[in-house]
């Protein structure tokens, strides 16, 4: 059996082999042995083993040209090959090695030593086959890759065109992944996808292969196995994961799957790719029918309403693609801002790192405040982009060494608005212009440009205010030196209830204890003095 054999033993002489086998099967290995070069070449193949042992001197076929022979075949058969030398021959032991002998040992030799090299040869088969395995396993969920479940597929497919039998394949689909996400995070989400994969290896048989087809995607091949055998499984498995699958902290939330089956026996099936196809509109069938149910290939071929289930794929796989490119679009569009804010700000050296500052302060809030995942991408992307309006501020007042005149703040009150234009018009941004549109409002309701008080705020904006106001506290400007943290932390306390939120304030607190060392370094690149008058002035 494959993958039942440590080592193979090739050697001709029957009282040498006899004795090498006794002494390897007594350190525990498991041995299997030929007298030949042809038989030895076979047993390899066939064997797989993760070390061979081979004497130098055969009949017919030789050491070397086993070796070669079992370099140029299945790349899945890579032993560590030793070659077992009737005398020490420098030019034959270099010509082994470079040939792709790994080890070459010259007789009489010690079985100590034989023992140890041994030993190596399966350090090294057993590293080898981790990496293997590596390469075919999902890293999260620990089953399958899509490339080893499309591998398989074709292989089985073939196997079934050619012998006759039954083939299923199981396409399934967590229902609203995203909500998860966003609510409760992706590392609930993560927590979900490997309880399904535990499910999934729980309700498949030894020989069907479960795969992570993509994303919350897992797909099963089902060898000799019929539809509605196939169907059975698969509501097993669609009710083991609504009863067992939970959220920690959320226990009440149920997480469900859909399912699509589809057989190789449909009529309609020419290929790998078709079997999937129609597993997949199936399991689209499914979506369209409320979710968390299974459907199969017979039902879509019953159902009027997917009677242009071509184009409804096609569309589906648009859609797709449209939100892998806007996912895109919108992340080089964030970092091509992000650039301009920096070249900006580079220009007074006293806000140099002013956006980058607010976003690490801001997202620390969002962390504090539970904020789902999807939250804080958007308010850490807001206060990086926050002040690109700026750019429509003149120098002379950006660059300013006396406190402002009331006519140049009203000019710098305009920032959020201009920053809010400036990246409005490509319409992918839109949660973070509202943020940045109403950075300035104040919890009193005393702020620009709406006026708005309390709960009305945008919660991003209120996040933003304050990691604004901190900066603004503990940095230098141009017409006032910057204090540190402590005092910085005092400001906020004395202004929440009037400028700032209460409840944004005592998140950032939280935030700034658990952040200190690294927050007061932070703040010390540009402290050269503590200041002893008190000011908060957001720009």
């Amino acid at each position: 059996m494959i993958g039942s054999v440590d080592i193979c033993v090739i050697e001709n002489r029957g009282e040498d082999r006899r004795a090498l086998v006794d002494q390897l099967v007594a350190a525990d290995y498991q041995v299997a042995q030929a007298g030949n070069g042809e038989e030895g070449l076979q047993l390899v193949l066939s064997t797989r083993p993760k070390v061979v042992l081979c004497a130098s001197n055969l009949p017919g076929l030789n050491g070397l040209q086993i070796c070669k022979r079992v370099r140029g075949a299945d790349k899945r058969c890579d032993p560590y090959f030793v070659l077992l030398a009737d005398t020490h021959d420098i030019q034959d032991k270099a010509e082994s090695l470079e040939t792709g002998a790994d080890d070459y040992l010259a007789r009489p030799y010690a079985i100590r030593e034989l023992l140890a090299r041994v030993a190596v040869g399966m350090r090294i088969g057993t590293l080898q086959e981790n990496l293997r395995q590596a390469a075919v396993t999902d890293g999260l969920t620990g089953l399958w890759t899509h490339q080893h479940f499309i591998a398989v597929l074709e292989t089985e497919f073939a196997r079934s065109r050619r012998y006759g039998g039954h083939l299923s394949v199981v396409m399934s689909d967590l229902d609203d992944f995203k909500v998860i996400n966003d609510a409760f995070g992706h590392q609930a989400g993560n927590a979900v996808l490997m309880q399904v994969a535990d499910a999934l290896r729980s309700a498949v048989r030894h020989l069907d292969i479960p795969a992570r087809y993509g994303g919350e995607e897992f797909a099963i091949v089902v060898p000799e196995v019929d539809l509605p055998e196939t169907r059975q499984m698969a509501e097993r498995l669609r009710s083991l994961i609504q009863e067992t699958v939970r959220i920690d902290g959320h226990e009440d939330y149920d997480v469900t799957l859909s399912v699509g089956i589809a057989s190789a026996n449909d009529e309609r099936i020419v290929t790998p790719e078709d079997l999937i196809e129609l597993a997949d509109r199936a399991l689209y069938l499914a979506k369209r029918r409320g979710r968390n149910r299974v459907c199969t290939s017979e039902d879509v071929t019953r159902n009027p309403e997917l009677a242009d289930t071509v184009r409804d794929a096609e569309i589906r796989d648009l859609h797709k693609r449209v939100a892998s490119l806007s996912l895109r679009s919108r992340e080089s569009y964030v970092q091509g801002i992000w650039a301009l804010v920096q070249a900006l700000e580079a220009r007074d050296p006293n806000t140099a790192n002013h956006s980058r500052n607010v976003a690490t302060y801001a997202e620390a809030i969002a962390d504090e405040m539970a904020m789902s995942e999807s939250l804080k991408r958007v308010v850490r992307n807001a206060a990086m982009l926050h002040d690109i309006g700026k750019i429509g501020v003149p120098d002379r007042i950006l660059l300013k060494q006396s406190p402002l005149t009331p006519e140049e703040r009203e000019v710098l009150l305009r920032v959020p608005l201009i920053s809010a234009h400036i990246i409005d018009h490509m319409r992918i941004l839109d949660s973070e212009v509202v943020m940045i549109r109403h950075q300035h409002e104040h919890f009193d309701g005393t702020g620009h440009p709406s006026g708005l008080r309390g709960q009305e705020i945008p919660l991003g904006s209120r996040i933003l205010l304050v990691a604004e106001a901190f900066d603004a506290i503990t940095t230098d400007r141009a017409y006032r030196l910057g204090r540190d943290l402590e005092a910085g932390l005092a400001e906020l306390k004395t202004n929440a209830g009037t400028q700032l939120d209460p409840m944004v304030v005592t998140a950032f607190h939280a935030a700034a204890r658990k952040h200190a060392a690294t927050w007061q370094d932070r703040i010390d690149t540009s402290l050269p003095q503590t200041p002893s008058h008190t000011l908060l002035q957001v720009e």
